[in-house]
């Protein structure tokens, strides 16, 4: 799962899911391999049927961002001698 500066309240996130910066998901379980794209609201009300599953593009490009951020904290640790 890739989350984004995102708002999670009271929700699960299904494996393989994207929700996107500003997106809410407030009291609602969502499946695996869904993508919320910025700024919607998904709620207990919400028919998921509206939302697209994540495409292979939008889960490696979200798997190389979380790599490269991964990677930069670490750089930083070592910059500043931590281990």
């Amino acid at each position: 799962m890739i989350l984004t500066a995102c708002y999670l309240l009271n929700c699960a996130i299904g494996d393989g899911s994207i929700v996107r910066y500003n997106a809410v998901v407030d009291g609602y379980a969502l499946p695996p391999d869904f993508y919320v794209p910025s700024t919607e609201r998904i709620g207990p009300d919400t028919d998921i049927g509206s939302l697209t599953p994540v495409s292979t593009d939008a889960s490696a490009f979200s798997d190389d961002v979380a790599r490269t951020n991964n990677a930069l904290v670490r750089g930083y640790k070592v910059i500043q001698n931590e281990f």
